[in-house]
């Protein structure tokens, strides 16, 4: 066999056999947890699958020795175990919370919560069956006196609550231990007042406008209501005139590195958004001259960075006469608010189905309405024509009324 790579344990490619050409991995070890000896012989296509098998193993068992040392002395502290959950970067965020099943992008923003408010804070360092109510609320005051928004705050509550509840319930590492950070009451923030833009004046902005690909940009959030993710996101492809949809099967997130990267909408599901002919009318120059990203960056075709959407959206609302004030969300909570508002023949599911959104079946006015991964991969027989009509209904209205004044 092929010389192995340095370090405690082996990866060497099979010479012979059936497996010849594979890459085998070998490493003996003492279970933390059981005390046996454990030998691992994996069998992998590529060197890189059998590196990163052999990577990751360790650092379950390093993780797993510490855990270990740090129980034999009664001393588990709060780092100690958010780490075990979470992993660090450096292992790739390779944790109990990895394990089952949790997002790297949710692990990632957890672990800079966490870093950056409590891993150098006294409570830290505290062994985690030492840490009670008053303990928890001097941090949280301690938190607020350090100038921390309410936001903030309430974010890293709920880091917190998610780490003592595995540590008590999920793994059972301090059963008859009480959740401190549950108890304490924090302040709620203030609700930031959204703006509902009419119908016509919507329309005025998109029409102020002299570049298609801004008509274009700004009508996908008035008329579409996409996220922005789905919008940085969108490629032609994804347009579909002949059947009067947008596909929203992509959107811009923040990797675990901090990077930006292509994958799935909020909450992983696809959904069909209706495309009435005003919206067509704006997306065909810039459909037409694309075959990618239709919002692409400079100097690749590739989803534009946030800042520069943001900076686009600055633009844009200067030109069009739109508040300063107004955010992109703002433009979404409007495009329901026309369907909600204004298309009565438009049932409540056809709108949560094109919004992308979801319903708790526990809500009473809205129980066993939501919505499934089967409404959104299919072309709905009628609600979307409903949609789609009563949309252009309301729209053309409103250009008619905005062209009287």
């Amino acid at each position: 066999m092929a010389k192995a790579i340095s370090g405690e344990g082996s990866i060497r490619k099979r010479l012979s056999g059936k497996l010849a050409g594979k890459w085998r991995v070998q490493w003996s070890y003492d279970d933390p947890m059981s005390n046996d000896l454990t030998a691992v012989d994996r069998t992998f296509p590529t060197q890189a699958e059998a590196a990163r098998f052999l990577k990751e193993l360790k650092a379950r068992v390093h993780t797993g020795q510490k855990i270990k040392e740090s129980n034999t002395k009664k001393a588990l502290t709060l780092n100690a175990w958010f780490d075990d959950l979470a992993g660090t970067s450096e292992s790739g965020y390779v944790g109990r919370w990895s394990e089952d099943g949790m997002k790297p992008q949710t692990i990632a923003a957890k672990v800079s919560r966490y870093n950056s408010n409590v891993r150098h804070s006294e409570l830290g360092s505290l062994p985690v069956q030492l840490i009670d109510v008053d303990r928890a609320r001097a941090f949280f005051r301690a938190m607020k006196e350090a100038g921390k928004s309410k936001a903030t705050m309430k974010d890293v509550q709920a880091v917190l609550v998610k780490v003592m509840n595995d540590a008590i319930d999920t793994y059972e590492k301090f059963p008859n231990l009480r959740n401190a950070f549950s108890k304490v009451k924090l302040e709620t923030p203030e609700a930031r007042e959204a703006i509902v833009v009419t119908p016509e004046n919507a329309m005025k902005a998109i029409r102020k406008l002299e570049a298609p690909a801004d008509r274009a940009f700004l009508g996908l959030y008035f008329l579409a209501g996409l996220r922005l993710s789905e919008q940085m996101a969108l490629t032609a492809e994804q347009v579909d005139f002949a059947q009067g949809v947008i596909v929203i099967d992509r959107a811009v997130k923040l990797g675990p590195t901090g990077r930006q990267e292509v994958g799935l909408p909020k909450g992983d599901k696809t959904r069909l958004v209706a495309l009435c002919p005003t919206l067509a009318d704006l997306l065909k120059p810039v459909v037409g001259d694309s075959d990618g990203y239709l919002f692409h960056a400079d100097s690749a075709d590739k989803p534009k960075m946030k800042k520069v959407v943001y900076s686009t959206w600055k633009r844009i609302l200067k030109e069009s006469g739109l508040p300063d004030e107004l955010e992109l969300r703002d433009c979404r909570l409007s495009h329901n608010s026309w369907i909600e508002k204004f298309c009565p023949k438009v049932s409540l599911s056809t709108r949560l189905e094109h919004m992308g959104h979801s319903v708790n079946r526990n809500n009473s006015e809205h129980k066993g309405l939501t919505v499934n991964v089967r409404n959104y991969t299919r072309f709905l027989s009628g609600g979307l024509d409903i949609l789609r009509k009563e949309l252009e209904r309301v729209v053309k209205a409103a250009e008619r009324k905005a062209s009287r004044h």
